[in-house]
């Protein structure tokens, strides 16, 4: 950015919450209203960017965490991109593509949506392989004299252009366990999300967002296999141990770590690509419950 004075940084989740109790993280922050979250944000924000010269742009999507549990519409993410990019007349489009959130995803698919539509250059950045702890929900326009020099140092690690086989497909479903630790099946319904993408060639992200739930791909030609792991994991991890967590459950989250909470898998010719004794399970360590799987399918 800083080699290109007058750059805009917009920020789609940049909405004020309406009132409603802070989360954990916030309060943890030191906020004592849920109006001073954004606020503040967006003060720090315009601070870091007058140092480089830049622009910021406040969208008015709330953050998921502060709306109904949904990311915003992609439609609309894009439509505003779309008002931007009229006003602006940028030379390209730097899109975040991080894939652990949906908020992230929504962000980077409507993107390349207008990206395409529009036939303007886009390039990754904040990318999961260039180490970038930043948010992830925002866009960054060059303007359009910087298109004309040679990319941006920032910007070369995780750099693609776009084209018209490329796409980011996200959906959620839900499923209700039936156990406080218990292994679910769910190949199938992930499955039909890469069927419902139409992405031929590519990779799957299996993403749970929860603390006390994971996901993992094991065994899943014996069901006793799911038993013996969750049975063992049970005894390794006793809920009866001596735990300073008042809610009763550290056991839950400790097993959660170990399951982890994302998981990869290869598209192949518009299928699924697990081997032949693969499956993906939902791992519930505190249920029953009803738990989000949340599936990023992207192309290659």
């Amino acid at each position: 950015m800083a080699a290109h004075p007058g750059a805009v940084v917009v920020t789609v989740t940049a909405g004020k919450p309406p009132p409603h109790p802070l989360t954990d993280w916030d309060r943890q922050c030191g906020f004592a209203e849920s109006d001073d979250i954004v606020g503040a944000r967006r003060a720090e924000d315009e601070a870091a960017l007058a140092q480089l010269g830049s622009q910021p742009v406040w969208l008015d999507f709330l953050d998921r965490q502060y709306g109904d549990g949904e990311p915003p519409a992609q439609s609309g993410v894009a439509r505003a991109i779309e008002v931007i990019l009229r006003d602006r007349a940028p030379g390209m489009i730097a899109s975040p593509l991080g894939l652990s959130h949906p908020d992230h995803i929504v962000t980077a698919a409507a993107c390349l949506d207008v990206a395409r539509g529009k036939r303007i250059r886009a390039a990754a950045a904040g990318s999961p392989c260039d180490g970038s702890q930043g948010r992830r929900d925002r866009l960054l326009f060059l303007p359009a004299e910087g298109a004309r020099r040679a990319h941006p140092r920032c910007l070369s690690a995780g750099e693609i252009l776009v084209g018209d086989q490329r796409s980011v497909s996200w959906l959620s479903f839900e499923v209700r366990t039936t156990r406080r630790a218990q292994l679910v099946n769910i190949t199938e319904r992930v499955a039909e999300a890469v069927r419902r993408s139409e992405v031929a060639q590519g990779t799957c992200v299996v993403f749970i967002p929860h603390t006390t739930a994971g996901v993992t791909i094991n065994e899943g030609a014996d069901p006793d296999v799911a038993s013996d792991i969750a049975s063992h994991l049970s005894e390794m991890v006793p809920k009866e141990a001596a735990f300073e967590h008042e809610e009763g459950n550290s056991d839950s989250h400790i097993k959660t770590m170990l399951s982890g909470p994302s998981c990869l898998a290869p598209v192949r010719d518009g299928k699924l690509a697990l081997g032949q004794w693969q499956a993906i399970f939902l791992c519930e360590w505190d249920g029953p419950r009803t738990r989000r799987v949340e599936v990023a399918v992207s192309s290659l």
